[in-house]
């Protein structure tokens, strides 16, 4: 962090020209502030400071008043000629933290803090501890990740060797169901490295799917993500999709995550906000328990974990599929000495410099332009032109052109090519529900009580051919779980197939469907 400052600037309190102490203080705050290591920054619409466990923590009335009176000397003359200190007024505090962040003139901008070296906008290597404007970010080194760079590559055995240190090493024990889900948990891993490179556009969620518990899908999530991000705690994924997913959204977003993992999602996983969030790379909210606004920039890594999980279908369009299929032998029943790393997350965290090391070294290459190669494996460098990649996946081309471009210059085949068994496979449920209420919307009916709704899907009703199993057996007390479970679930927002069930207002509860 920046020295303590020497001397402070004086701001005389006296008078009713709340503007110009306003002013004044913001003055203080940026002549105050170290150009590489800056003790205040803007994140957003939000003043935030570099705390010690390496997260951007906005300022609070308290925390900036402790700020201001180390940089500016509040006060007055007195009769005598003196100086008369007093501390920060209060309404000095509460008027820097309301105004609009084009306000915050001077102030180094800020997305994210990161502890290993990665892939700045321009594409140049940000290894220099500190603030990094062209980039948005905040570069504080982990001890031992100071002095990694990128290993030069001018032989294939120079791209093999970093290519099988992260695939075969780091990942070689997980039982991935083909090569496309090994190539998309590849580019889990190089995703918190590029990030930047990739800028404002969006990226999608990965989702690590399995048939059965054991399988190692909280694992695989953590130990991709532990080389760009160190170890990324667990999130629950909210059974609501209304306030809850907003709150939690904005709780992990101003916390500055690098990563956020949805661990275990047991139920259809559906939410209108999640899906903005993935595609919009802006994030707006209002903070709880208070009135005003935040607008926060989206520049983490998303994945959801889940058995047999089902998407919702705003979520299937933006996800990308990573199967686990051990076959016979769950791995959690395994012996560990069937292992490379019995401890994968210990093993990962103590030679993280080495994976790191090899992630830089696959993305430099691709950066450095086409190659070709003579007899004995040499690389010769033709061109500027980058690697492109074979497949896109729509709202999210900037990324599929990155990641999809690394893989294709580190010969890591089959990226994106399981787009079509997410689809058939973990959307089952989705289309299901879309057969169901596209038949419930061409009976052109009222809106039905939970009773009438068990009636027309149970034995002998009209719906009963398309109805979930949970509503063939005609009972209301089933009826109305299904129905509670949906709402809770997905609200009246989510879309299956262009199709919303809405909840009426009054009593009884009564429901339809409509186009959406």
């Amino acid at each position: 962090m920046a020295a303590q400052v020497a001397e402070r600037t004086p701001i005389n309190t006296k008078g009713s020209d709340l503007s110009r102490k306003v002013d004044e203080a913001w003055a203080a705050l940026i002549a105050a502030n170290d150009a590489d290591e800056p003790r205040v920054m803007v994140r957003g619409n939000e003043l935030v400071r570099l705390t010690e466990r390496g997260e951007l923590e906005p300022f609070g009335p308290d925390s900036l008043k402790d700020e201001l009176s180390r940089v500016a000397d509040f006060g007055g003359m007195t009769k005598e000629g003196g100086w008369q200190g007093k501390e920060p007024p209060t309404q000095v505090v509460k008027s820097l933290l309301a105004r609009d962040s084009s306000e915050y003139e001077g102030a180094p901008r800020v997305d994210r803090v990161v502890d290993t070296p990665v892939v700045g906008a321009d594409g140049s290597l940000v290894s220099q501890p500190g603030h990094h404007p062209a980039s948005r970010l905040y570069y504080r080194p982990a001890d031992d990740l100071a002095n990694v760079r990128p290993a030069v590559v001018d032989h294939l055995g120079d791209l093999e060797d970093a290519r099988t240190l992260l695939l075969d090493d780091l990942l070689g024990d997980f039982g991935f169901r083909d090569q496309a889900s090994r190539a998309n948990a590849l580019g889990l891993l190089l995703l918190p490295f590029v990030r930047e490179f990739i800028g404002d556009s969006p990226t999608p969620m990965h989702t690590i799917i399995a048939p059965e518990r054991g399988t190692g899908k909280t694992l695989l999530a953590q130990t991709a993500l532990l080389p760009g991000c160190g170890l990324v705690p667990m999130t629950t994924a909210s059974r609501n999709n209304g306030d809850e997913w907003r709150k939690s959204l904005t709780a992990s977003l101003l916390r500055g995550s690098r990563a956020i993992i949805f661990d275990n999602v047991n139920d259809a996983l559906a939410s209108s906000d999640l899906a903005s969030v993935l595609t919009t790379g802006i994030w707006r909210d209002r903070i709880l328990g208070a009135s005003r606004e935040v607008t926060l920039p989206v520049r983490n890594a998303w994945v959801a974990t889940g058995n047999n999980m089902a998407l919702s279908e705003e979520l299937a369009r933006r996800a990308v599929p990573i199967f686990l299929d051990p076959g016979e032998v769950n791995p959690a029943k395994r012996p560990k000495s069937e292992f490379r790393h019995p401890d994968l997350i210990g093993w990962t965290r103590a030679n993280r410099p080495e994976y790191v090391e090899a992630a830089l070294t696959l993305i430099q290459h691709w950066l450095d332009g086409e190659v070709v190669m003579d007899g004995a494996g040499a690389f010769d460098r033709v061109s500027s032109s980058r690697f492109a990649t074979d497949r896109t996946l729509g709202s999210f081309e900037m990324w599929a052109e990155v990641v999809g471009g690394i893989l294709k210059a580190a010969d890591v085949p089959d990226f994106l090519a399981n787009l079509d068994q997410l689809d058939a496979e973990v959307n089952e449920e989705t289309h299901e529900v879309t057969e169901f209420l596209a038949a419930w919307h061409d009976l052109q009916m009222d809106a039905q009580t939970s009773d009438d709704l068990a009636l027309l899907c149970g034995p002998g009703g009209i719906l009963h051919g398309t109805a979930p199993i949970e509503l063939t057996n005609g009972d209301v007390k089933s009826t109305r779980l299904w129905l509670r479970s949906y709402t809770a679930r997905n609200g009246s927002r989510d879309r299956f197939g262009g199709y919303q069930l809405i909840r009426t207002d009054g009593r009884p509860k009564r429901w339809h469907v409509r186009k959406a």
